[in-house]
């Protein structure tokens, strides 16, 4: 997250999926992880208004005392010590390539996952828009992570030119997360709300 995008109508959407999930009790002691990439610290103003739009009046906002790209990554993302269900927020979202401080890669991702012993914890990413089409976007950024992440689930709520990506080794999660997507749009075919693997929800 950059505070030149601090306002924008995506923080406003995002903050209504959490506001959503958290209502039907499908997350589980959230964290958020800004992943602040501005080379100087938010104000506290800065940070309040992102916790608003966020409506993250309850959810714990988890800051470091470097931003993600100034330092050791390792390092930054293993700082985070809560153990529940954590939102990132980078920049861009996850990198298929090079490493940049506006994403986050696939082993930082599998960092996270497996530092919960309940293998229970659920990941929700943000993922900004690319060129090309953005449904084969999404796609690859799936089939990659997968390829780095044995035994995960995942599934994709996509508005456009941005998403919401979910993933858990609890399979029951992720399926739950997919049921609600499709029963607020209104149908389970709606191109906006994918799952790998392909389970059969019945």
């Amino acid at each position: 997250m950059n505070r030149k995008f601090l306002g924008d109508a995506f923080d406003d959407w995002k903050g209504s999926i959490i506001q959503r999930l958290s209502s039907e009790g499908l997350l589980k002691n959230l964290a958020v992880e800004p992943m602040i990439t501005d080379k100087q610290p938010w104000a506290e103003k800065e940070l309040s208004t992102y916790s608003r739009l966020l409506n993250l009046w309850d959810i714990h906002l988890i800051l470091h005392r470097t931003q993600v790209f100034a330092g050791n990554r390792m390092e930054y993302f293993k700082s985070i010590g809560h153990r529940g269900d954590l939102f990132l927020d980078p920049d861009t979202g996850i990198t298929t390539g090079k490493t940049s401080h506006k994403h986050i890669t696939a082993s930082e991702l599998k960092n996270l996952l497996e530092s919960d012993t309940t293998r229970s914890r659920l990941l929700l990413v943000y993922q900004h828009a690319a060129h090309g089409s953005f449904q084969d976007r999404v796609e690859s950024i799936a089939q990659h992570v997968f390829r780095r992440i044995q035994n995960l689930c995942c599934t994709t709520y996509e508005c456009g030119t941005v998403a919401m990506l979910f993933f858990s080794f609890h399979k029951g999660r992720i399926v739950a997360i997919k049921r609600f997507f499709d029963d607020l749009l209104g149908n389970g075919d709606n191109g906006r709300v994918r799952i790998w693997p392909n389970f059969r929800l019945s």
